[in-house]
């Protein structure tokens, strides 16, 4: 048994959830304890969990709320439609020697799900830290892989409630926290051991998610930069222009899907700062 309690939140996704759960319960070592946090309207029955039904809408308001009922001194984020490897949760574990804050990990495509493309993906397997003002967040992880230890997450006030799905802001509560946890002096480590299967989506779903991250994003640095950050400002102007790159290619090389994909992200990107920074 580890020292580590996992945190999944759900909503109306019964068979990713019990896959999920299953692949949790087939870590070797196991998590000490599983929470659940159930928003959907229809309740699931799981064994073996610590069941949270919870009326409130938002992801980031559920991770808290499941860490609020965690256990454990180390704490670890999937989504449901997530499957962890076996040796995820002993791959988090070792990455904490050294003082280690946080470990984050893969995201690779689900093994045998085919025809479809990659919504969320990390695959780099170079192991490094990330620790001081100046990081860029997206490097560092991702919601869907992510363990940090209880008193990290603390002492930054957890997931911040008004970013993240089922909020206006739809998007980037993960990379917020990151943020603010490499800001405040935490070291936080990329470790490639720890892999998360994701399943694939359609095209037409990856594009049509695109808005809303790029709303997330432009939302969450919007906020950064009005508080006198200027690394956010950097960050909004470096990812815009890669985007920008990235759309132009798509064009040059007859491909529709990343130039649109890139349109949606930037458009989304410029409303979102245009509404964020007032907070």
């Amino acid at each position: 048994m580890s020292d580590v309690s996992v945190v999944v939140c759900t909503m109306d996704r019964p068979e990713a959830l019990a896959r999920c759960v299953g692949a949790l319960r087939a870590c070797t070592p196991p998590p000490a304890q599983i929470v659940v946090v159930d928003q959907g309207t229809r309740p699931v029955a799981l064994e073996g969990v610590d069941y949270l039904r919870m009326a409130e809408r938002g992801v980031s308001r559920g991770r808290n709320r499941g860490v609020d009922a965690a256990t454990q001194e180390l704490l670890a984020f999937t989504d449901d439609d997530c499957v962890p490897a076996p040796g995820w949760i002993g791959a988090l574990e070792r990455g904490y020697e050294g003082g280690i804050d946080g470990v984050t990990g893969r995201v690779l495509p689900l093994p045998g799900d085919t025809g479809g493309v990659a919504v969320s993906s990390r695959t780099s397997t170079a192991r490094r830290t990330f620790s001081g003002p100046g990081r860029t967040p997206w490097d560092i992880g991702t919601g869907g892989n992510l363990s940090l230890r209880r008193r990290a997450f603390e002492a930054v006030g957890g997931f911040d409630e008004s970013l993240g799905p089922g909020t206006p802001a739809r998007a980037a509560e993960d990379v917020d926290l990151l943020y603010r946890l490499a800001n405040e002096g935490f070291t936080i480590l990329y470790e490639p051991d720890a892999i998360v299967y994701h399943e694939l989506k359609t095209r037409r779903a990856r594009v049509g998610g695109r808005y809303a991250y790029g709303f997330g994003l432009g939302t969450f640095l919007a906020r950064h930069a009005a508080r006198g950050d200027e690394h956010a400002h950097v960050l909004r102007r470096r990812y815009a222009a890669g985007l920008a790159r990235r759309a132009a290619s798509g064009l040059r090389h007859a491909d529709g899907w990343p130039a649109l994909e890139g349109a949606l992200t930037l458009a989304g990107i410029a409303v979102g700062s245009a509404r964020g920074g007032g907070r």
